[in-house]
């Protein structure tokens, strides 16, 4: 609904922004307010208690993101007999629209499911395409737009002294919702 259908009944009760805070005025004796009044004063208080305390949209913990790209440590255990050993990789995340909080628990929560445990999060921020216009993850980044969330799993050599990029999917392993 829009904010103007919700108006303050100013004979029922007033709202005021002081220098040190809100001042409300109020009726000596209870008081009936319609929903709508009691949505306008909701409104008004709102409006009244940001001009104290604003908040910062751009840091704001909630704000959803275009896009933005995680790098993972991840462990697994695909062994099915003693003499096989873990993988460890790296997952490049891209997640479409959403916060940076979410992002990380959608990209723990996919890499767990397909059996992978997070060792830590290397990277996590807000991307465009030309943050990968020289690069060959590019595509999915692409992909990304088209599908929400895309992940790569590059998996390092187990006998890699970790010099190198080990191997990278031919594939992407993205999540379509």
């Amino acid at each position: 609904m829009n904010e103007s259908n919700f108006s303050v009944p100013v004979d029922k009760i007033g709202i005021q922004v002081q220098a040190n805070g809100i001042e409300i005025s109020l009726p000596q004796s209870p008081t009936l307010l319609t929903a709508a009044e009691a949505q306008g004063v909701a409104v008004a208080l709102l409006k009244a208690s940001e001009s104290q305390t604003p908040v910062d949209t751009e840091t704001a913990p909630e704000r959803r993101l275009p896009m933005q790209y995680l790098q993972i440590e991840a462990v697994t255990d695909n062994s099915e007999t003693p003499e096989e050993e873990a993988e460890q990789g790296i997952v490049h995340c891209w997640i479409r629209d959403q916060s940076p909080t979410n992002a990380v628990y959608i990209a723990v929560g996919w890499i767990s499911s397909e059996g992978w445990d997070v060792l830590q999060i290397i990277e996590n921020k807000p991307v465009t395409a030309s943050d990968f216009q020289e690069t060959d993850l590019l595509p999915y980044y692409e992909q990304a737009l088209v599908d929400n969330e895309v992940f790569v799993f590059e998996v390092v050599d187990a006998d890699d002294d970790g010099e190198g990029e080990g191997e990278e999917g031919d594939e992407p392993a993205d999540s379509e919702k």
